[in-house]
């Protein structure tokens, strides 16, 4: 059974502040990285070329990309993380079936091979002015408040991502985060301020070069740790 994902923290009164004023000021990423996101938004989907795969042995014609239903069946996978191998191939459509998480994978309609994978489920990131758990626990208890406590900003999470040992080293892990970035800014449905994802610390550099930042000190060096990407960036 693959780890549960952590749920997103609620962040009490310094910390709070200190996110809405980020809110307030998102910083904007460069004109390159948006049409780089776009271009693999689209290429994704279907509608272009991405010139990132001219220096892949992937033939970039050869790749579908597409929701994991209960039709699939995934018999291997190797992304050198048990856990992820694990989710993929065992738990994937368990959680589709309960409505717990969506799952996408790209992979080579020539060899049938997956090329890599990203779960999808709704989360949020909630606010509240009491300065820590205990204090607004103590309210809480004192006055049998029933009204709304938090400020609540809807968001994505990203669940697992993971891409083969096979195509390490070719972007694919970059293009997925672009294409869930993309999704979300260009086709926001629902309503989806934030990307949310609870990180294995071997990743954070990764997720870090994608414009991802904590979204707390609280889980500094810990094994895995909660990050954020503002859509209102792009």
């Amino acid at each position: 059974m693959a780890r549960p994902i952590k749920e997103t923290p609620i962040l009490y009164g310094e910390e709070a502040r200190k996110f809405e004023m980020r809110m307030l000021n998102p910083t904007p990423v460069s004109q390159e990285r948006k049409e780089q996101i776009m271009r693999d938004y689209e290429f994704l989907r279907g509608k272009g070329v991405n010139c990132r795969f001219w220096k892949m042995a992937l033939d970039k014609n050869n790749i579908i990309y597409k929701r994991l239903d209960e039709h699939d069946y995934i018999k291997s996978f190797n992304c050198g993380d048990e856990d992820l191998n694990d989710f993929i191939k065992n738990d994937a459509l368990l959680y589709y079936k309960s409505r717990l998480s969506t799952s996408y994978i790209l992979e080579d309609k020539t060899t049938g091979e997956v090329i890599g994978y990203f779960s999808l489920a709704h989360d949020r990131i909630s606010l509240t002015d009491f300065p820590s758990n205990s204090s607004y626990n103590r309210f809480r208890k004192k006055f049998f408040a029933q009204g709304k406590m938090f400020k609540s900003y809807p968001a994505i999470k990203i669940c697992r991502l993971a891409t083969s040992l096979n195509y390490r080293g070719e972007g694919i892990g970059s293009m997925i985060i672009n294409m869930i970035i993309a999704s979300y800014q260009q086709d926001n449905k629902a309503g989806c301020r934030f990307v949310t994802v609870d990180a294995y610390a071997s990743a954070l550099p990764f997720y870090y070069n994608q414009g991802f930042v904590p979204l707390s000190k609280e889980d500094e060096g810990a094994d895995t740790r909660q990050l954020y990407f503002d859509l209102k960036q792009l």
